[in-house]
């Protein structure tokens, strides 16, 4: 494993562990990093060319779809 790959593992368990303590997310406070690494999570596509506000929206919209679901 390189030095990257490394690296963006320890982000993303980071990441993970920070979000399993929150119920709600809030998506402001988060990087773009962060932000795109939840958007790889959920398999979210087009997010790499996305700027911070428009993937937040996408993200958002995404969890409203899923609540909705739910119900």
């Amino acid at each position: 494993m390189g030095l990257a790959a490394f690296n963006a593992l320890r982000r993303k368990k980071a990441l993970e562990k920070k979000l399993s303590k929150e119920k709600t997310i809030d998506y402001d406070k988060l990087t773009l990093d962060d932000l795109k690494q939840i958007a790889r999570d959920k398999e979210l596509t087009g997010y790499s060319n996305m700027k911070k506000d428009d993937l937040i929206a996408e993200l958002k919209k995404l969890e409203t779809e899923i609540e909705g679901e739910k119900k």
